[in-house]
C-alpha cells in the first residue's frame, strides 16, 4: 500500500482506541516502518503481535531492500504475521513458516515464496530437514512453543549449523514473558501480582549464561574451558534483551583491540589500581 495511505491507516486504528491506550499510543513519539504495518494490517489471516516488537526489529533485521532474504518462522498460527513479513521485506524475502498444526499450511504460497512445513521444533530431525530444503536462513524468529526446553531445542541445534543459519543471522526469541508465566500446574509464587513458574525460568537461565559465555570465548585462559561451550554460543557475535524479545547475532567476531595511550608514557599520566 502508499506510504501515505499506510500512515493514514495506522492513525484510524488509533484513533478507534479509547482510554489511556490511545493516549499512550498518540504521546509515544513517531512510529517506525513495521509498526505502521502492524497497526495498518487489514487482511483475512488474523494478525496478533505487541506493537513495540516493531521497533525492536528495525533496530536489529537486516533494512528492506537491501537483498535477497531467507526467513524461518517458528509458529505460524493464522499466518497474519507471514503477511506482514512479506509486506515488510517485499520481492527479496523467502518465508518459511513451521507449525506443529497442519491447518497452517493454508498460509503456503509456493509463487510467492512462502513456504509451510509441519513439525514441532523439538525435533531436531524435522528440523534438519527444514535446514536442508530452505536453508541457511538469514533471519529466524521463535514465535512458537514458548516453553524454556521448546526454545533451548531449536536454537542450540539451528545456532550450531552453518547450514541452518548464514554469517550475520539475526536470531529473534519472541514472548519472553510467557517464561515468567506457569501454564499447568507448575510451581507458583508472586512478584508485583504476576504469577510465575519458577521451573521455566530457571530452565531458561542457560541461554543467557551460555551466550554470555561465548561472547567472551576470546576471554579463557585455557583452551578446555572454551570446549565446554556450546557450538552455538561460540557463534554468537552479539546479544540484545528487551521485554519479551531476544535477538542474538551470528556473526564471527574477533578479540577486542586495546588502546593505550600516550606512547611513551608520560610522567604522571598513570594512576595505578587501588
Amino acid at each position: 500500500s502508499h506510504p501515505r495511505m499506510s500512515c493514514l491507516l495506522a492513525a484510524a486504528a488509533v484513533a478507534a482506541m479509547a482510554g489511556p491506550e490511545a493516549d499512550f499510543l498518540l504521546t509515544r513519539g513517531p512510529m517506525g516502518h513495521l509498526e505502521r504495518l502492524y497497526l495498518a494490517y487489514n487482511e483475512t489471516f488474523r494478525f496478533d503481535h505487541w506493537l513495540e516488537y516493531g521497533r525492536f526489529y528495525e533496530r536489529h533485521l537486516p533494512t528492506p531492500g537491501s537483498g535477497p532474504l531467507r526467513m524461518l518462522e517458528i509458529g505460524v498460527q493464522s499466518g497474519g504475521s507471514a503477511n506482514v513479513w512479506r509486506q515488510y521485506f517485499g520481492k527479496d524475502l523467502t518465508y518459511v513458516g513451521m507449525d506443529v498444526n497442519p491447518r497452517c499450511k493454508r498460509s503456503e504460497d509456493r509463487p510467492r515464496r512462502t513456504f509451510i512445513e509441519v513439525g514441532s521444533q523439538g525435533d531436531t530431525d524435522f528440523l534438519q530437514r527444514v535446514c536442508e530444503a530452505h536453508g541457511p536462513f538469514d533471519v529466524v524468529v521463535d514465535d512458537g512453543g514458548h516453553t524454556a526446553s521448546l526454545i533451548l531445542t531449536s536454537l542450540r541445534y539451528l545456532g550450531a549449523r552453518p547450514g541452518c543459519v548464514s554469517p550475520g543471522a539475526v536470531y529473534a526469541i519472541e514472548d519472553l514473558h510467557t517464561l515468567a508465566m506457569c501454564p499447568g500446574g507448575g510451581i507458583r509464587t508472586a512478584i508485583g501480582g504476576m504469577p510465575y513458574c519458577k521451573k521455566q525460568r530457571s530452565e531458561f537461565f542457560p541461554i543467557v549464561d551460555e551466550a554470555l559465555l561465548g561472547l567472551h570465548r576470546h576471554w579463557y585462559p585455557r583452551r578446555k574451558t572454551v570446549s565446554s561451550i556450546p557450538e552455538w554460543a561460540l557463534r554468537v557475535g552479539s546479544m540484545a534483551l528487551y521485554d519479551s524479545l531476544a535477538f542474538f547475532t551470528f556473526a564471527d567476531r574477533p578479540a577486542l583491540t586495546r588502546v593505550i595511550l600516550p606512547v611513551p608514557e608520560r610522567p604522571g599520566s598513570f594512576i595505578p589500581f587501588y
